[in-house]
């Protein structure tokens, strides 16, 4: 059996390479509090704070790693993302090509088991500046795009993804068959 009274390890250097991709995580600190696989429903609670790239990530929550189903209450701050960065890694998993920068501040709740289908909420405000999505058709891009609300996804339900918020998006363009359009903005607030 696994488990440990507590773990912290700081002031660290992940350097991960690969032919057309190569980034830099630094982990200025990462605290588990008690982990204990013969315990599995007790809880433990983590933190971290790093960088990667020029982008500063902190978290801090409670997760359940040797439960039946992990529960997770995680709180997720996210500054100036490139997303640039890992444009090899998301052609590669099938993704279209992206540029941009997202930054985020959320509440992720998650509930994950090998014999269920997952459920996951984000709520929070995630806004992304400068992005670009490659599509076959064109380019979808946008000055700045802020969501702010809730995303939930059960697994379970036929009606498995929801949206709950507002979402302002500023210098759209669109691409379309003669030639990209353009809108100035798009406001949306309700639910689906």
């Amino acid at each position: 059996q696994f488990g440990f009274g507590k773990l912290e390890i700081a002031r660290s250097r992940l350097h991960y390479a690969e032919p057309d991709f190569e980034t830099t995580f630094v982990l200025d600190d990462l605290s588990f509090g008690r982990v204990l696989a013969w315990q599995p429903d007790e809880v433990a609670d983590f933190r971290f704070s790093g960088t990667l790239g020029d982008s500063t990530l902190s978290a801090e929550g409670t997760a359940m790693p040797f439960a039946a189903v992990n529960r997770g209450d995680i709180q997720l701050d996210l500054s100036a993302l490139d997303l640039s960065a890992f444009e090899t890694v998301l052609r590669d998993a099938g993704l279209p090509q992206i540029d941009g920068m997202v930054a985020a501040r959320i509440a992720l709740t998650t509930a994950l088991s090998a014999d269920e289908p997952p459920k996951i909420a984000i709520e929070g405000r995630i806004e992304a500046t400068g992005v670009s999505l490659g599509l076959d058709e064109g380019a979808l891009s946008g000055d700045r795009a802020v969501w702010s609300g809730r995303i939930a996804y059960d697994g379970a339900r036929e009606d498995y993804l929801e949206l709950d918020g507002s979402l302002e998006a500023k210098g759209l363009r669109l691409p379309a068959s003669d030639g990209p359009v353009s809108a100035g903005g798009l406001n949306w607030d309700g639910r689906i």
